[in-house]
């Protein structure tokens, strides 16, 4: 918690990379308190999952929520969006780990549309074929 205000931070994804990126996100940054949905695992629906979701969030005293999905498209974000979008939730699809660990570092006042545009738009850039960062002196490198 930052600021006096706790703030929800939630991985939703297809199969289990919220779970990976949960434990990546301990590893690097300390932070456990990370709610993680896994659509489509354990014989368990989508609507189920939303569901656990819905009563977890019901538990919280928070007035700020981040929820992080894989895919844009996706039927996970569809969902969630459906389910949650609102004033004091804020949704990145197609997040990154950069987006993730600058995301944690906020407090819930500087959560904002325009602070979050940022981040999304700085963890684009983090998006590199390292290839070409290394090219040879005739513009490509070949395997």
């Amino acid at each position: 918690m930052k600021g006096g205000i706790l703030i929800n931070f939630i991985i939703a994804t297809h199969g289990h990379m919220a779970l990976g990126t949960k434990n990546t996100l301990e590893i690097i940054s300390q932070k456990n308190d990370v709610y993680v949905m896994s659509a489509y695992v354990d014989n368990d629906d989508l609507e189920a999952e939303v569901k656990k979701l819905s009563l977890w969030l019901q538990t919280r005293g928070s007035q700020k929520t981040l929820i992080f999905t894989d895919l844009l498209a996706g039927s996970v974000n569809q969902r969630i969006t459906k389910e949650f979008l609102n004033d004091h939730t804020f949704i990145i699809a197609g997040y990154n780990l950069a987006v993730l660990l600058e995301c944690i570092m906020l407090n819930d006042e500087q959560i904002s549309i325009t602070v979050l545009n940022e981040i999304v738009e700085r963890g684009k850039n983090e998006i590199v074929l390292v290839n070409s960062l290394f090219n040879d002196t005739k513009g490509e490198n070949t395997c």
